[in-house]
């Protein structure tokens, strides 16, 4: 069962545990029939992060085929504080094509992921429509923990892409399924890797 590690400012705790509570409840019927892959939505460790004293680092085990809910969730329940507490929040948007207003917001999110989810996610780019597992991931880029440090990987991203506004830009079905990206998704953020490489020096 893949462990997830995210950093939460303190405030949001509870907001985090309704979130994968909410994720869990959905599959009650999945999960019992798949004991071996529940989970109770309780963090197995919450530490105080030390460079930063107002937030936590908790880490959840949740079972593979809840790890797309996951994501989404988590990214809205963190997304919350940039809402006015008046209005209701959006539902995150869809990811589109790039002349339709969206380059400039995936450069936004481009830019703040790491090397190592920028290279999960250029696999998913240059094989659009196509999903691979969470362990073929790990074996093609050299990502420690197997599938696990894929999960943990691209949870950050899943936060980035729901702070503008948006769904995570990969996918992920069921425990053999795997990662993936829509066409239109992986056209969009290739464009955007393009104008984010470096130019070779002259």
């Amino acid at each position: 069962m893949p462990v997830v590690t995210i950093e939460v400012p303190e405030g949001l705790l509870g907001d985090i545990y309704i979130a994968v509570g909410q994720v869990l409840s959905r599959n009650e019927e999945e999960e019992a029939e798949e004991p071996t892959q529940a989970a109770s939505g309780t963090p197995q460790v919450a530490t105080r992060v030390e460079s930063r004293p107002d937030m936590l680092q908790v880490t959840f085990e949740i079972p593979d085929r809840l790890l797309g809910s996951f994501y989404t969730r988590v990214g809205a329940a963190l997304n919350r504080p940039r809402l006015d507490v008046a209005d209701e929040p959006a539902p995150p948007d869809d990811w589109g094509p790039a002349d339709r207003g969206y380059l400039e917001p995936a450069r936004e999110v481009w830019r703040k992921f790491s090397p190592r989810a920028q290279a999960v996610f250029s696999l998913l780019i240059d094989n659009p429509d196509t999903a691979i597992s969470g362990e073929d991931i790990a074996s093609k880029l050299g990502i420690p923990n197997g599938k696990r440090g894929v999960a943990g990987v691209v949870a950050w991203p899943a936060r980035h892409c729901a702070d503008a506004g948006f769904v995570p830009l990969f996918r992920y079905e069921d425990a053999d399924g795997g990662y993936w990206m829509d066409p239109d998704t992986a056209e969009l953020f290739a464009q955007v890797r393009e104008v984010a490489r470096p130019r070779p020096a002259r």
